[in-house]
């Protein structure tokens, strides 16, 4: 699957730390195409192609090596939704 944005560099940054934790890590990035995945890519995201529709909206789901304690605690992920809105939608 592949999610294209357009300023994929830009939301590697919330990919990878939102990812990481997931054991799904950056596994490849070639020519502004970001593969993540916990030993294979299987997830990538990247530019759009070109002018096109109005942007659509995705749910995404993504299953935990495991609970960590009951909760993952990366302080990276430690934000109100509001500023993790403000950053998705900035990097839209």
């Amino acid at each position: 699957m592949e999610i294209h944005f357009s300023a994929p560099l830009r939301s590697a940054a919330f990919h990878d730390a939102v990812l990481a934790p997931l054991g799904a890590g950056r596994r490849t990035d070639h020519e502004h195409r970001i593969g993540y995945g916990p030993v294979h890519p299987e997830f990538w995201i990247g530019p759009v192609a070109g002018p096109g529709g109005p942007a659509r909206e995705a749910d995404l789901a993504f299953t935990a090596p495991g609970r960590a304690g009951g909760r993952l605690r990366d302080p990276r992920l430690m934000r109100p939704a509001s500023e993790w809105e403000r950053h998705v939608r900035g990097a839209t």
